[in-house]
């Protein structure tokens, strides 16, 4: 005698969680691009001005991230 089990899922759908995936993608790639701008911007300042606003090069990357991310 043969059995068979059915196990129905009560979570989201595939077609729901692909579309939260997309959308968390989208999210991240626009956080991303605002990083990219802002260490751009900045990169592109002179140390002189960089140094009148109290910003070192070497602090780019890492205030970009915390203005980008929090």
């Amino acid at each position: 005698m043969a059995n068979a089990n059915i196990t129905l899922s009560t979570g989201s759908s595939l077609v729901a969680r692909i579309e939260a995936a997309l959308e968390a993608f989208k999210e991240a790639r626009a956080l991303r691009a605002k990083y990219n701008t802002t260490v751009r911007e900045l990169s592109e300042m002179t140390d002189r001005d960089l140094a009148d606003i109290g910003i070192s090069r070497y602090d780019i990357e890492e205030l970009a991230t915390k203005h980008v991310y929090g």
